[in-house]
C-alpha cells in the first residue's frame, strides 16, 4: 500500500545518505533488521548509563627523553552484560547522534578526574589525565561549568587535566569553540589537538587555538618500513607543531623502529602498545606500582 511504499522509500533514502552524495539505494527487506538492531542498541545504550555498564581503561604516555610516564588517557569501554567488552567505535557514533554523548562524556570526565586524584593521593606518578571531548560537548553551553565542577569535586589540580579535541570539531563553529577553549585554558586546563595531521583546518585557526599540544595520528604511520611518502608528511606536521611551540605526542607507537623514528623527528612523547596497552583501573594501579612505569631510554 501507499504507506508501506513511502516508508520503504524513506528507509532506502536513509541508506543512500549514509553512503554519501550522488548515489541511490534500492530498498531491501534486510534494512528493517538493521533498523531494529539500531533501535535495540539505542535502548541498551540508554540503559547502560542507568546500570553503570560503562567503564574506563587507561593508556599511559611516556617521555621520549627519559622514558618516564607523562600522563595517561582515559578510554571508555562498554561492559555489555551479554556481549562483553564493546569497543568505542561500535557505540560512540550512536551516542553522538542521540545526544547521549553529553551525559556520558560528563561521566567520563568525572570518573577520570576522580581516579587520577586517587592515584596522586596514593603517591603514584600520574602527572596528568587526558579526556576526549566530543563535538556535542564542545558545543554545549555547560562545558566550562561542568569542567569547573568536576575539578572542584575531585580535588584534581586544573593543570593535571588535559582535554583532547580534533580538528574536525572546529569546522562548524570555530569562533565559538575557540571562545570555549580559551575559557578552559584560563581555568588552568590544558588543551591538546588530537589526530593532528589528518584534518583540513585553516592554519589561521590553528595559530589562534589555545592548545598546548598535539597528537600525531597513528594513521600517519610512524616508522613504517618502506613508506617514503608519509615520512615527509609526518616531518611537516611535527615541524608545524614545533613552530607553535606545542607539546608533541606520537600515537600508535608499537615497535622500537617507530619509537626511534619519533625520537629522530623531535617528538616529545609516545603513546602505544610499545609502552603500555589500555588497562582497567586495578591493573593500571598495579602497573604504576612496578618498574614498568618507566621505559628504558636506550631501547
Amino acid at each position: 500500500d501507499v504507506h508501506e511504499l513511502v516508508s520503504n522509500a524513506e528507509i532506502a533514502v536513509r541508506h543512500a545518505r549514509d553512503q554519501g552524495r550522488n548515489c541511490y539505494h534500492f530498498y531491501s527487506a534486510g534494512m528493517h533488521d538493521e533498523i531494529r538492531s539500531r533501535l535495540l542498541l539505542e535502548t541498551e545504550l540508554r540503559n547502560a548509563m542507568l546500570r553503570n555498564e560503562f567503564i574506563l581503561h587507561y593508556q599511559p604516555k611516556a617521555s621520549c627523553a627519559n622514558g618516564r610516564i607523562t600522563g595517561t588517557e582515559a578510554l571508555i569501554r562498554w561492559q555489555h552484560p551479554r556481549r562483553g567488552i564493546v569497543p568505542p567505535d561500535q557505540f560512540i557514533p550512536l551516542l553522538e547522534e542521540t545526544g547521549l554523548i553529553v551525559q556520558v562524556g560528563r561521566w567520563v570526565m568525572e570518573e577520570a578526574c576522580r581516579q587520577a586524584a586517587e592515584w596522586q593521593a596514593a603517591g603514584l606518578e600520574i602527572p596528568s589525565i587526558s579526556v576526549n571531548l566530543s563535538a556535542r560537548q564542545l558545543q554545549s553551553d555547560t562545558l566550562v561549568a561542568d569542567v569547573a565542577a568536576t575539578l572542584q569535586n575531585s580535588g584534581l589540580t586544573p593543570a593535571c587535566l588535559d582535554l583532547e579535541i580534533t580538528e574536525s570539531m572546529l569546522m562548524h563553529n570555530a569562533d565559538a569553540a575557540i571562545r570555549t577553549l580559551t575559557a578552559l585554558k584560563q581555568m588552568g586546563v590544558t588543551i591538546s589537538l588530537d589526530d593532528f595531521g589528518t584534518g583540513w583546518s585553516n592554519l589561521s585557526y590553528l595559530a589562534g587555538l589555545p592548545v598546548s599540544g598535539v597528537k600525531i595520528a597513528r594513521e600517519m604511520g610512524f616508522g613504517e618500513h618502506g613508506d617514503e611518502i608519509r615520512r615527509p608528511l609526518i616531518s611537516a606536521a611535527v615541524a608545524l607543531a614545533q613552530a607553535f611551540d606545542l607539546d608533541i605526542v606520537a600515537e600508535g607507537v608499537e615497535t622500537v623502529e617507530q619509537l626511534q623514528a619519533a625520537r629522530e623527528l623531535g617528538v616529545h612523547k609516545i603513546q602505544g602498545y610499545f609502552f603500555a596497552r589500555p588497562m582497567p583501573p586495578g591493573q593500571m594501579t598495579e602497573w604504576l606500582q612496578t618498574t614498568h612505569a618507566v621505559m628504558p631510554v636506550d631501547c
